[in-house]
């Protein structure tokens, strides 16, 4: 489930180099940016946080003397970011879903008038072996 959501609201794989990580990762528990899954490498540390507190990290990353860098990113908001100029097929999507919507409700209403008349209903009869 922390998966899921960490895929719905993004995160970033970033590294912290050429600095006092220590005091790196205290202060950035006392200001509550929270960083997840740190492990060490020769020149610092890797770590994942979301994407809202990953400006607050570079602050702190130069008060400690170091840097940030932004190894690999997750998540839904950067899958769809390339998306964000096609506003035609947003709107392609979300016709799509109306009109899928309005057809299936045809044959739960049989009372519509002439658009009724043009639904297809398809009855499946299951028999039974001998």
């Amino acid at each position: 489930m922390i998966k899921f959501f960490r895929f719905l609201l993004g995160y970033v794989d970033f590294e912290f180099k050429k600095g006092f990580s220590e005091g790196f990762i205290n202060e950035c528990f006392e200001n509550g940016v929270e960083i997840q899954n740190i492990s060490l490498t020769e020149n610092g540390f890797t770590a994942i946080c979301r994407i809202g507190t990953y400006k607050k990290l570079h602050r702190i990353a130069l008060r400690h003397g170091g840097c940030v860098k932004v190894i690999k990113k997750h998540g839904l908001p950067f899958f769809l970011s390339p998306l964000k100029e096609r506003t035609g097929f947003f709107i392609g999507a979300l016709l799509f879903v109306f009109i899928l919507f309005i057809l299936l409700l045809f044959p739960l209403i049989p009372s519509l008038g002439l658009l009724s008349k043009y639904c297809l209903t398809i009855f499946i009869f299951f028999n039974k072996a001998p």
